[in-house]
C-alpha cells in the first residue's frame, strides 16, 4: 500500500476466532498491516484446503514449496537459490505448471480483493476521522473555495461543473466476465467477516461459502480461449454498470448537494456576503438536502466505446454498434423500472376519495385510458393510494419500452423519450410537495430523476472512433466510383459499412434519443480536412450534420505541438463554424497519451500534452468556443496512468473551466468501479479536483508554476 495508516484494531469475529490462523493448509503470507495480514492468511488457508480437495495434497505440497523458496530468494537472493527454484520448475509436468499456474493465479485474485476491502476500510475510516472532510473530498473542496470567493461564485462553479467517463474495452483486461461475477460474490463474503453482529454460526457459514466460492473458482478458467466479441466486451462492461454506476451517480450528487449547505445563501437563502464557513463536523449533516430543490445537477456524462471503437477492430461493424446500444438500453431501463417498482412499494401516501392533486388525478386518468388492464390492476392492489399507483404505472410504462426499444414488441408503447418521464417525475414531484411530503419528493423521487438525467434510456452514450484515413479512403472511392461493398479502402474496412455507420447513428438516434450516440472521433487527426471529411461523409449516408459532434483525436507530436494552428484552420472554415455554431458553440478536442509517448518519450509527450491544453485553451478563446479536453488516458504509465486528482491539478491554465473528460480503459474500469465504495471516492476526487483546479486562485498558481518552469521543461523535454 502507498500510504501507510494507523493499524485499525482487529474486527470481532478476527479476535474471536482463532480459525484465521489456525486453519489447516494455505499459501498465504503477508508483511501487510494487521487487518489486511489476517484476512489474507485466512483466504489463503481456504484456497489451500480447495487446493488439497481438487488436486491432491502432491499439488498443495509442490505450490508451499515453491512459494516459501520465492520468499526466501526475494529475502536473501543467491544464485544458488534461483537455481534451485529453476531446478525444480523444469522438472514439472505440463499439468503440474497449469496446477501451479492456477494455484497462484487465484491466489493472487483473492490477495486482491483482501486489499480492496482493507482500501475500503481505509477510506472509510478517513471519512469518519478527518475534520473538514479527507484530501480529495467533496467536502475539502468546497471548502477551498468558500476560502476563496464569495458563495456566488461556488454556485456558479457547481453551474460549470460536466465531467465525462468513457469506458474504453482494452486487452489489458483479460479476465472473463463470468470470474468478474463470482470474484464479487467472494468479496461479497469477505465484507460480511467484519460486522461485529456475527454469531460463531452465521461466521461459519461464510466461511463455507467462501470454500464454495474459491472452489468454483478454481475450476473456472479464469481467461478467455477465445478472443472475446466486440459484444462480450459491451456485457462486461455493464457488469459495472449495474454493480455501481447506477447506484453510485445519484449518490455522489446527493453528498454533493449535502456538502453545499455549507454554502446557505446558495442551498436555502440564508446567510449572504460575509458570512462565515461553518465549522467542520455537524454543517455537513444540516438535513436541509432531500427539503428543499437539488442546487446539483447531473453533471456526469457516462460513455463508452466498446462496440463503437472501430480504429483497428474490423469485427466492429454498424450493426455491433446498434446492437451495443441495444443492449445498453435493455440495463438502464431494467434497472429504471426497478426503481420505479421500489418507490410504489415506498410511497403509501393514502387518500380517500379524490382529495389529491388534479395534475396527478388527470394523469391517472390518461393511466387508466393508455393502461387498461395493467391500471385496473393496480387499482385493485391500491385502492386509496394514488401515488403507488402512480409509480405502479411508470414502471409498467417503462417494462414497456423496454419491450418496444430492445425486443421490438409493442409499437408505440411506453415513452418516447426520457424527457417524458422527467415529466411525469417532475409532476409527481410536485403533487408531493403540496401534500407536505416534499422529504420524498426531494429524496428518492430525486434520485430517479438524476438517474433518468444521466443515464436516460441507454446507459452509456456510444461515441465512434475511426481513423482518418479510412475517411479520406471511403471519399477517394466514392470520387472514383468504385462499388463500395466490393473492397476495403483501407485497415480491412469497406467504404459502404464507412457510410453504414452513419447511418447506424441516425438509426441509435431515432430509436433512442440523441444522447445515445452522437460524438464521432476521428483517430490520428493531422490536418483540418479529416474533420471535414467526417461530415462529408455524413452528406453521403443521409446523416444530418448537426447530428454529431465531430471529435478530433492528437496523438503525434507535430499534432500536439501546433494544436493551436489546427483548431484555428478547422474553425475558420465557415461551414465547419456554422456547425459547431448548430451544437452549441461547443467543440470537443481529445488528446492521445499512448501514441504520443511512444514516440517522444513520457516526459516530452507530457510536457507537449500540457503545451497542447495552453494553445487549444488559448485558441478556443479567441473563437469565443466552449472547449472540452477529452484526455485518453489509460492505466499504465506509458498510457497517461498515474494519480488522476494530481493529474487534473496540474492541467494547464483555462483549460478545464469546470470541463473534464476522460477515458477508462481496461483493468482500470474494474480496479475503480468494481466496489461501490472506491468508486464513490474516485467520483469525488475526480469533482473535488475539477471544481479546485478551476478556481482563478488554482489558475493562477498554475500560471505561475508554468512560467517558472517552462525553461527546464523544455529543455528536458528535448534531452
Amino acid at each position: 500500500m502507498s500510504d501507510q495508516q494507523p493499524t485499525e484494531q482487529p474486527s470481532r469475529v478476527e479476535r474471536s476466532n482463532p480459525a484465521v490462523e489456525a486453519e489447516p493448509g494455505g499459501i498465504g503470507s503477508s508483511n501487510a498491516p494487521d487487518s489486511l495480514s489476517r484476512e489474507i492468511k485466512l483466504l489463503g488457508s481456504l484456497l489451500g484446503q480447495v487446493i488439497a480437495e481438487q488436486a491432491g495434497e502432491e499439488v498443495l505440497t509442490l505450490v508451499e514449496r515453491v512459494r516459501k523458496l520465492t520468499i526466501d530468494i526475494r529475502k536473501n537472493p543467491s544464485p544458488t537459490r534461483q537455481m534451485g527454484l529453476r531446478a525444480i520448475l523444469e522438472e514439472l509436468s505440463i499439468e503440474q505448471i497449469e496446477a501451479l499456474i492456477k494455484a497462484f493465479s487465484l491466489y493472487f485474485h483473492l490477495t486482491n480483493l483482501a486489499e480492496e476491502k482493507h482500501r475500503v476500510r481505509r477510506v472509510r475510516k478517513r471519512a469518519r476521522t478527518t475534520p473538514g472532510g479527507q484530501e480529495g473530498s467533496l467536502e475539502a473542496a468546497i471548502r477551498k473555495l468558500l476560502a476563496e470567493g464569495e458563495p456566488e461564485q461556488v454556485k456558479a462553479s457547481i453551474d460549470r461543473l460536466s465531467i465525462g467517463l468513457v469506458l474504453t474495452a482494452h486487452p489489458t483486461e483479460a479476465r472473463r466476465r463470468t470470474v468478474l461475477v463470482a470474484l464479487r460474490r467472494t468479496f461479497a463474503l469477505i465484507d460480511r467477516l467484519d460486522d461485529p453482529r456475527l454469531t460463531p454460526n452465521e461466521d461459519s457459514e461464510i466461511r463455507r461459502r467462501l470454500r464454495e466460492e474459491i472452489t468454483l473458482l478454481w475450476r473456472t478458467s479464469v481467461l478467455r480461449t477465445e478472443r472475446p466479441s466486440p459484444l462480450d466486451e459491451v456485457r462486461t462492461a455493464l457488469l459495472f454498470f449495474d454493480e455501481t454506476l447506477f447506484q453510485v451517480t445519484p449518490y455522489l450528487y446527493r453528498t454533493l448537494d449535502r456538502v453545499l449547505d455549507l454554502v446557505p445563501s446558495v442551498t436555502h437563502g440564508d446567510g449572504g456576503e460575509g458570512a462565515e464557513i461553518p465549522a467542520a463536523g455537524p454543517a455537513t449533516d444540516s438535513g436541509h438536502t432531500g427539503t428543499r430543490p437539488p442546487t446539483v445537477h447531473a453533471y456526469l456524462r457516462w460513455g463508452s466505446w466498446v462496440g463503437a471503437d472501430r480504429d483497428g477492430h474490423p469485427h466492429v461493424t454498424a450493426d455491433t454498434t446498434r446492437e451495443a446500444v441495444t443492449i445498453g438500453a435493455d440495463h438502464a431501463l431494467r434497472g429504471l423500472e426497478h426503481v420505479a417498482t421500489r418507490l410504489m412499494h415506498t410511497v403509501t401516501l393514502t387518500h380517500s376519495g379524490d382529495d389529491f392533486s388534479p395534475r396527478l388525478r388527470a394523469r391517472l386518468d390518461l393511466d387508466r385510458e393508455e393502461l387498461g388492464n395493467a391500471y385496473e390492476e393496480l387499482l385493485r392492489h391500491f385502492p386509496d393510494e394514488p401515488y403507488r399507483q402512480r409509480f405502479g404505472c411508470i414502471a409498467e410504462r417503462l417494462r414497456q419500452t423496454r419491450h418496444r426499444l430492445v425486443a421490438g414488441r409493442g409499437i408505440g408503447s411506453g415513452y418516447r423519450s426520457p424527457d417524458d418521464l422527467l415529466d411525469e417525475l417532475g409532476e409527481l414531484q410536485a403533487a408531493l410537495i403540496d401534500d407536505g411530503m416534499a422529504r420524498v419528493a426531494y429524496g428518492e423521487v430525486q434520485a430517479l430523476r438524476w438517474q433518468v438525467e444521466t443515464f436516460g434510456f441507454h446507459a452509456l452514450s456510444l461515441e465512434v472512433r475511426q481513423h482518418s484515413e479510412v475517411h479520406a479512403a471511403t471519399l477517394a472511392a466514392i470520387s472514383d466510383g468504385l462499388v463500395l461493398g466490393e473492397r476495403a479502402v483501407a485497415n480491412g474496412v469497406t467504404a459502404a459499412e464507412v457510410l453504414e455507420t452513419y447511418r447506424a447513428i441516425d438509426d441509435i438516434q431515432h430509436r433512442f434519443g440523441s444522447g445515445a450516440c452522437q460524438r464521432y472521433v476521428i483517430s490520428f487527426t493531422r490536418e483540418a480536412q479529416d474533420v471535414y471529411n467526417v461530415l462529408e461523409l455524413a452528406d453521403y449516408a443521409g446523416l444530418a450534420r448537426d447530428a454529431i459532434d465531430v471529435v478530433p483525436l492528437l496523438e503525434t507530436a507535430d499534432a500536439l505541438e501546433h494544436a493551436d494552428r489546427l483548431f484555428d484552420q478547422i474553425i475558420g472554415d465557415p461551414r465547419y463554424r456554422e456547425h459547431v455554431r448548430a451544437r452549441g458553440d461547443h467543440q470537443e478536442v481529445m488528446l492521445g497519451y499512448s501514441d504520443s509517448t511512444k514516440e517522444s518519450g513520457a516526459l516530452a509527450a507530457a510536457w507537449l500534452l500540457h503545451g497542447a491544453e495552453t494553445k487549444l485553451a488559448a485558441a478556443a478563446q479567441r473563437h469565443g468556443i466552449k472547449l472540452t479536453l477529452f484526455h485518453g488516458r489509460g492505466g499504465a504509465i506509458g498510457r497517461g496512468g498515474g494519480p488522476m486528482s494530481r493529474a487534473i491539478l496540474s492541467s494547464a491554465p483555462h483549460s478545464l473551466d469546470g470541463t473534464l473528460k476522460i477515458t477508462e480503459q481496461g483493468e482500470v474500469v474494474a480496479d475503480r468501479y468494481a466496489n461501490f465504495d472506491i468508486a464513490m471516492r474516485h467520483l469525488a476526487q475526480l469533482t473535488n479536483a475539477v471544481l479546485v483546479a478551476s478556481s482563478p486562485a488554482h489558475e493562477q498558481q498554475a500560471q505561475d508554476a508554468q512560467v517558472q518552469g517552462k525553461a527546464i521543461l523544455e529543455e528536458l523535454a528535448e534531452r
